[in-house]
């Protein structure tokens, strides 16, 4: 190999590095794991992530598919224009996904309308019930080890991450900043057509798991407890948030 072909691979190893410690606050960019958070968190014996800056959104009218700018980021109610609460999986909906439509094939991946489209990903249920109860944090496993529920942060509520190398305090109550790595998934509430109901009380996020044709699994937080692995609807509205495969 040539010198300057040597160099160029380098370069392109190094600045797909830094693109993966980039924080909060930046503008989304649609190439390699732009936007992911820098904790690195076990989801299976063999895989780890990172998690995306922020929830997914779909702008209506520039049919263009992001990330929130901000972990706490959610809608506070309903939006025909910025939808942040989807059916379930993508499918033949997805230029209106405001509607009940919902896809009944083979899961298709919000995450093929990110990026390069192979970098982004939902997880499955097993991998979000290996995250919460099985992965060990500081010593321990479930709650206030893995995550903590009820934290304020953004004036938001909901339930922290902490990723797998995590050794400083439980997070409790409002806190102004994260440590670093801390993932923090808003309880965004759901929609059912045009109505958000339960905003700052109740988190819901979809795995890419189903389970018939018509129902799929859903994570579900509440003040107390965490619920990784209920069935649902699929025509009901939660959020999604994203990860992509780290070392």
């Amino acid at each position: 190999m040539k010198k300057t072909a040597i160099v160029s691979v380098a370069l392109a190893a190094a600045l797909f590095a830094v693109s993966c410690q980039k924080e909060n606050g930046e503008k989304f960019k649609a190439d390699v794991s732009y936007g992911a958070l820098p904790g690195k968190f076990s989801v299976s014996d063999t895989k780890k992530v990172n998690f995306s800056k922020g929830n997914l959104t779909y702008n209506v009218s520039t049919a263009t598919w992001a990330f929130y700018e901000h972990q706490y980021d959610c809608a506070t109610g309903y939006d025909s224009n910025l939808i942040s609460l989807f059916t379930w999986g993508y499918g033949t909906w997805s230029t209106s996904p405001d509607s009940k439509n919902y896809q009944t094939g083979d899961f298709t991946d919000w995450g093929s309308q990110i990026g390069d489209g192979k970098t982004w990903r939902t997880l499955s249920k097993d991998e979000w019930t290996y995250l919460f109860n099985t992965r060990t944090v500081n010593g321990g496993t479930g709650k206030d080890k893995s995550y903590s529920l009820n934290i304020t942060y953004g004036e938001k509520m909901g339930l922290v991450l902490y990723p797998d190398n995590y050794t400083g305090s439980v997070l409790s109550g409002t806190v102004e900043a994260l440590p670093e790595g801390i993932v923090f998934l808003p309880a965004a509430g759901s929609r059912n057509g045009s109505n958000v109901n339960n905003v700052g009380h109740i988190g819901l996020y979809w795995p890419s798991t189903a389970c018939d044709s018509d129902c799929a699994y859903r994570v579900h937080f509440v003040r107390d407890v965490v619920y990784p692995d209920l069935i649902t609807y699929r025509n009901i509205g939660y959020s999604v948030r994203l990860v992509t495969e780290c070392q």
